[in-house]
């Protein structure tokens, strides 16, 4: 018998969990909170309010939202749900295909992605830095993870504009004979947020993935993650320095004090390798509220 499965979150992640686990699930709704996704289908399952919650037959409620800990607080303190009810999901089954990166040939080419940008950066004096998985990798595995899903960079506010040159640049130098597109995420007042690099295969000989680079700002001592408002973040002094390491002959940037950084994102227990993460695994997160999202007017270009 299929479980009876609620979902909260109404993006691409609660696509892709529903795709990635029909087999022994019966999807029976999907809450979100924002009210301008009331009423939509996404696979074949409607959207709902939190206020309809009751309305549904339910053995579990999967939080298929990068917001999972304040989700979590809702449905136990606001919606009254069993905690035992509550679960979220490892990262892997929010994403749409099988990770990049255990394909060796598309591994190679995320090593190349990551050393083309370094070289570049490192010559023009941007401080294009690893973050996130892509860090953790090469710092302890020495390699990017098999069951990572992106490449992760930061960049220090002020070099937003600096970071677009030096893609375009990546770009015009690659010789791979794939397609590039950036996307260009600001706010409703034209500040940079991030960016995003994304390659099409017209081969088809290599599995996709994204390279993001996340603008990092400096306020009260905390080094803040644009792109997530705040969501993530870490002490300024990471982010206000870089170092450098050699690897596969490139010299890659990375936040100052990089093992002190992982411990702070990743928990004590960083250098275990662990590989079904779930966005409750962050050892440091700050509360970030939906309607701050909407206020903020991100937009993509």
């Amino acid at each position: 018998m299929k479980t009876k499965t609620l979902l909260f979150g109404a993006g691409a992640s609660a696509r892709a969990f529903i795709i990635n686990c029909a087999d022994n699930r019966e999807f029976v709704g999907i809450i979100d909170n924002d009210g301008k996704k009331k009423g939509q289908v996404i696979e074949g399952v409607v959207v709902c309010s939190p206020d309809e919650l009751n309305l549904f037959d339910y053995s579990e409620i999967v939080i298929t939202t990068q917001w999972a800990t304040e989700v979590e607080q809702q449905l136990l303190t606001e919606l009254n749900v069993p905690s035992y009810k509550i679960k979220i999901p490892p990262k892997h089954q929010l994403k749409k295909q099988k990770p990049p990166f255990y394909d060796k040939q598309s591994r190679a080419f995320g090593r190349a992605i990551i050393c083309g940008l370094s070289d570049i950066a490192t010559a023009r004096n941007v401080p294009l830095v690893l973050d996130f998985g892509t860090l953790l990798g090469i710092v302890r595995d020495g390699d990017i993870i098999e069951w990572d899903d992106d490449i992760d960079m930061s960049i220090p506010e002020g070099y937003f504009d600096d970071t677009i040159g030096v893609i375009e640049t990546f770009i015009l130098e690659d010789r791979s004979g794939v397609s590039w597109t950036l996307e260009k995420t600001r706010d409703k007042n034209g500040k940079g947020m991030g960016l995003v690099l994304i390659f099409t295969d017209p081969n088809n000989a290599l599995s996709i993935f994204k390279t993001t680079f996340s603008v990092r700002e400096f306020d009260d001592g905390k080094s803040v993650h644009l792109p997530s408002l705040g969501m993530w973040f870490a002490p300024e002094h990471h982010f206000r320095e870089v170092e450098t390491i050699a690897w596969q002959r490139s010299i890659v940037q990375v936040p100052a004090l990089p093992e002190a950084y992982l411990e702070f994102v990743y928990g004590e227990d960083w250098h275990k390798p662990k590989q079904n993460i779930t966005f409750s695994d962050y050892a440091n997160t700050q509360h970030v509220e939906f309607d701050d999202f909407i206020e903020a007017g991100l937009r993509v270009e």
